[in-house]
């Protein structure tokens, strides 16, 4: 029986109009690994399949929102164990 116990890679927490996720590895460089799929994650989430119609975009007159800005340093962590790294990250949006 294999005794090992599996890490989760990442997992979502709400936070008000951004995204939060925490990445988990066995050393940072595994963790930071997890954190680069959770962030592709966060850019599927925001994928918005519909019917549109208007005008073309002019950036002139229109104003792009609602997007992935930046990653932010509000409540960053960086936890490092013996056998464990945890990365918590909230994305502006």
């Amino acid at each position: 029986m294999d005794t090992k116990k599996t890490i989760k890679k990442f997992e979502f927490f709400d936070v008000t109009a951004d995204v939060g996720f925490r990445a988990y590895g066995q050393d940072l460089n595994n963790a930071f690994a997890n954190a680069a799929q959770a962030m592709f994650e966060v850019i599927e989430t925001f994928n918005l399949h519909a019917e549109v119609w208007g005008e073309k975009f002019n950036p002139a007159t229109h104003e792009i929102r609602d997007e992935v800005k930046a990653v932010t340093f509000h409540l960053m962590e960086i936890i490092k164990e013996e056998n464990r790294c945890s990365l918590q990250v909230i994305v502006d949006t």
